[in-house]
């Protein structure tokens, strides 16, 4: 299950099953999906994205092995196993709490870190070469890159992860060019030397010790709008809902920024 896919107001029923006519559409009894997970593993997409009500009913289900449907006043047992995954910090949500400490003590368990594109490409060089390979394969266009490009690919943050660089590359297939240079790589890119010379902190900090005003204000909206779309994982619309703008406002950002309508 997909947390952040669902209406908010859903995902209680969806987890924990209704009772009929608890709520308005509730035309019939619902077991949900850990029920139907009984003696088994559920995995839980975006866990960072659980409303805070919903928290506390899947801690209770977790610590008691009991839930209760919505609209129920009965606790029935369950048997499961939980595995689940996120793109958001949950250290940096707990703090700010935003999501539950006890909770998230309680999933902890093992934690597999899954490492970035970036750190894959440092750990590896022959990592984006198998990429790259991989998605010409799968989508049947060939193209090779200068040495110059695929250095500021290695060197780019990929804030976006593997979803940004799919698209980059769908979108370099597009110009029909056998060849791909850096000129044509640093445009469909936010400042990459930035991210390879200075790291993330390093350029918040030429942003604010830069005596050029306009230039200042147009290198924090980019770092502002990578941030937050990869906490997001690429989805405008969550981002929008996060930090509260209008999603056309976020195109146009990126638009102005000259990244066209899919990218910053």
């Amino acid at each position: 299950m997909v947390i952040n896919t669902i209406p908010r107001e859903l995902v209680a029923s969806e987890l924990f099953g209704h009772k009929k006519g608890s709520f308005t559409g509730a035309a019939e009894d619902k077991a949900g999906l850990i029920r139907a997970c009984d003696k088994g593993t559920l995995f839980l997409d975006e866990i960072g994205d659980l409303p805070g009500p919903v928290q506390v009913m899947l801690l209770q289900a977790l610590r008691e092995r009991k839930i209760r449907m919505v609209g129920s006043d009965k606790l029935d047992p369950v048997d499961f196993q939980l595995i689940s995954a996120t793109n958001r910090n949950l250290d940096r949500l707990v703090m700010s709490k935003k999501f539950r400490a006890d909770l998230y003590h309680r999933i902890r368990g093992m934690h597999i870190e899954i490492p970035s594109l970036k750190d894959r490409f440092a750990s590896d060089a022959r990592e984006l070469d198998r990429i790259i390979d991989r998605e010409q394969e799968r989508c049947g266009f060939r193209f090779r890159f200068t040495a110059k490009a695929r250095d500021l690919l290695r060197h780019h943050a990929w804030p976006g992860n593997y979803a940004e660089l799919k698209t980059l590359l769908a979108e370099l297939a597009t110009l029909c060019s056998t060849v791909v240079d850096e000129d044509m790589v640093i445009k469909r890119l936010l400042k990459p030397e930035y991210f390879a010379e200075v790291g993330e902190t390093g350029r918040a900090d030429a942003v604010l010790t830069t005596s050029n005003y306009r230039n200042a204000i147009r290198e924090f909206q980019g770092l502002y709008l990578q941030h937050w779309l990869a906490e997001c994982g690429g989805n405008v619309e969550e981002m929008a809902k996060r930090i509260k703008v209008n999603p056309s406002t976020i195109h146009r950002w990126r638009k102005r920024r000259g990244g066209g309508s899919n990218r910053i």
